[in-house]
């Protein structure tokens, strides 16, 4: 009799532990094929980067060259790559002043930006509050934060505000899910862009100090963030108070009232003779963090300007001693037909690593051809066992 209950105590122990690997089994397939293919983003990514080798293995250059000889990666380790970001510039803190800031206006941010501790990268971006495919572009492509190994990026969209109560809607509803807009208490327009430059310098003084290099930009523009610091983060890194631009020089003031570029002339001194300071053009700014309190103490005493570009990199930035400017105008372009022409072509090197995006779509054509050209560095540097998924 004991052993017939021993038996069937035998049989149910076994048949729980079957059941609990078919349960694992089926969980595993599950997560596989339904979990997974929610998030993932473009498979032609994954195709390229299943030729990825580890650094010091052959690589063959296949169909981006004529070449057949093996290629091996002499370049900087990732880890000496993280050097350039954990040595980099270190923002000292503007006080807070006790008067009130003649053009500050509020805005509201989510908890977590900023609050993941290092940031050796902010990515800002103006945005229009319709905007938000352009927003989800760029959050899947090549502004994800996770596009890695080890490089902590953060980022944010200036949003204003607008009548339209359905896109307000949307905002909200977006801010709740991604926890990366700044919401700025102000009428979204073309005048206050300066508004919001103000804003993203005030925030970046008082709650992301940790920031190391910044770079902004609009929404309808790509950057190939791995061509971007190869080429650029080196000749910066030791430089204290860099910036990264295409620079303007000797632009007439506009003065028709009309005109969205209208600056007015008394915020000129006779010396200028009609010009506007040299400035970068904003579509894309890369610089160091130890600016922002500099440019911040600036806009204290500088009249606002409509103009963001010329404002704050030019009428602030002039303002400051000692900067060092890199011109990028053989790197930036706006030219987005050259730019996905140079993309494309997997015979010639990419020179340009900020193109124009401004049609629907262009942002994941880029950005699956950039991971097609990627260079050696690039495949360094990058999180190759989450790339092709959305964040």
């Amino acid at each position: 009799m004991n052993i017939c209950l021993n038996l069937r105590t035998l049989i149910k122990l076994e048949a729980c532990v079957l059941y609990v690997v078919l349960w694992l089994c089926l969980m595993t397939v599950h997560f596989q094929s339904w979990i997974i293919p929610k998030h993932y983003h473009t498979p032609e990514s994954d195709i390229a980067l299943q030729n990825y080798k580890p650094r010091g293995e052959s690589e063959n250059s296949g169909h981006h060259s004529n070449k057949t000889a093996a290629q091996i990666y002499t370049g900087p380790s990732n880890s000496d790559v993280m050097k350039w970001f954990i040595h980099g510039p270190k923002l000292v803190q503007l006080p807070q002043k006790s008067r009130k800031h003649p053009h500050l206006m509020s805005y509201d941010v989510q908890k977590e930006v900023c609050h993941r501790g290092a940031v050796h990268l902010l990515i800002y971006i103006h945005s229009a509050p319709q905007n938000g495919y352009k927003r989800d572009e760029i959050r899947n492509t090549w502004a994800g934060v996770h596009n890695f190994k080890e490089i902590y990026v953060e980022r944010v969209f200036l949003v204003g505000e607008t009548d339209d109560k359905q896109v307000i809607e949307n905002v909200e509803n977006e801010r709740k899910q991604q926890d990366d807009i700044i919401l700025c208490h102000f009428k979204d327009s073309f005048r206050n862009m300066s508004l919001k430059a103000i804003a993203l310098l005030d925030f970046v003084n008082n709650r992301c100090t940790q920031a190391k290099y910044i770079l902004k930009t609009d929404d309808d523009i790509f950057v190939d963030m791995y061509a971007l610091i190869e080429k650029i983060i080196p000749q910066i890194m030791k430089k204290p108070k860099s910036i990264v631009c295409e620079r303007k020089y000797n632009h007439s003031i506009v003065t028709d009232r009309n005109s969205k570029w209208y600056i007015p002339p008394d915020l000129l001194t006779v010396t200028d003779k009609g010009k506007l300071p040299t400035f970068c053009t904003g579509y894309a700014v890369l610089f160091t963090s130890d600016l922002v309190p500099l440019l911040l103490n600036a806009s204290y005493e500088t009249p606002l300007v409509q103009v963001d570009d010329v404002y704050m990199f030019g009428f602030l930035l002039k303002r400051v001693p000692g900067v060092n400017v890199i011109d990028s105008v053989n790197s930036f372009t706006l030219n987005q037909e050259l730019g996905m022409t140079e993309y494309q072509d997997r015979t010639k090197p990419i020179e340009h690593f900020v193109v124009s995006a401004s049609e629907k779509g262009t942002q994941e054509k880029l950005w699956q051809n950039a991971i097609d050209k990627v260079s050696l560095f690039g495949k360094e540097i990058m999180n190759h066992n989450l790339l092709p998924y959305e964040y």
